[in-house]
C-alpha cells in the first residue's frame, strides 16, 4: 500500500458529524476533479 494517511473517527454529536461529513464531501469532490492530486485511488489496477 502506498504511503499516506488513513483515519477513522467516531463522532457522537450528530450536528458535528454532519458538518464534518459535508466538509469531507466538498473536499473529495474537488480532489476527484483532478485525480492526479490523489496519490492512491482504490479503483486503479
Amino acid at each position: 500500500m502506498p504511503e499516506g494517511r488513513f483515519a477513522s473517527l467516531l463522532v457522537r454529536d450528530a450536528a458535528l458529524a454532519g458538518s464534518l461529513a459535508a466538509g469531507f464531501d466538498i473536499l473529495w469532490k474537488r480532489a476527484l476533479a483532478d485525480l492526479s492530486e490523489i496519490r492512491f485511488y482504490p479503483r486503479q489496477s
